[in-house]
């Protein structure tokens, strides 16, 4: 409790600084884990409204095969976009999570440990149009984790094998909470005494 009592005061005290409560919260000297859900942006949602009104028109304007081949796929499309929402909004399932344990990933299925984890690292994925900022989540074995990934995401993780050494890539565009919150987190969370642990 007088750790907690301090942490309050330091918040106090500094009120142009950023909240931490979200990861470096202290309940009986123990770090409160913290947890990152999908936060859809414009772009997301678009993409869902696209998938939505192709289903539409496959079943209202084509019909036959051909309208039967439009929905399917555009109803496939919208349940790979839909669902990941609608389990990290409604169900609250996290998409990331760090705690005194290590990091886990439910969607992708990926859970390491502290002593699993190498290191993370800011980056930038060039293989998009426009180069976007990432986190590059890096085990000390890449292949094993890969080999926790759900079989549908293992492509794309291989892709990110290949381009980045990892195949966790953290964009964050749809997060509710930023690549430099996920990296404090990371910092506060990770004991000292693990390997990598001063390298980020």
């Amino acid at each position: 409790m007088r750790s907690l009592a301090r942490h309050i005061v330091r918040s106090l005290q500094t009120p142009s600084l950023p909240s931490l409560e979200w990861f470096a919260t202290l309940t009986e000297g123990e770090l409160v884990p913290f947890l990152v859900r999908l936060r859809p942006n414009a772009a997301y949602l678009i993409f869902m409204l696209i998938a939505a009104f192709a289903i539409a028109y496959g079943v209202v304007q084509v019909g036959g095969v051909p309208g039967y081949v439009i929905t399917v796929s555009a109803s496939l499309v919208l349940a790979m976009l839909a669902y990941p929402v609608i389990v990290s909004t409604v169900c609250r399932v996290p998409v990331l999570v760090v705690d005194r344990n290590g990091i886990r990933l439910p969607f992708m299925g990926i859970k390491l440990s502290w002593a699993e984890l190498a290191t993370i690292k800011h980056s930038t994925d060039l293989s998009k149009r426009t180069p976007a900022p990432v986190l590059l989540i890096i085990a000390v074995d890449p292949k094993a984790s890969l080999a926790q990934v759900r079989p549908w995401l293992r492509r794309e993780a291989r892709g990110n094998l290949a381009r980045h050494g990892t195949p966790i890539v953290l964009t964050g565009q749809s997060f509710d909470h930023s690549l430099d919150d996920i990296t404090r987190a990371v910092h506060h969370h990770r004991p000292r005494t693990s390997p990598g642990s001063a390298s980020y």
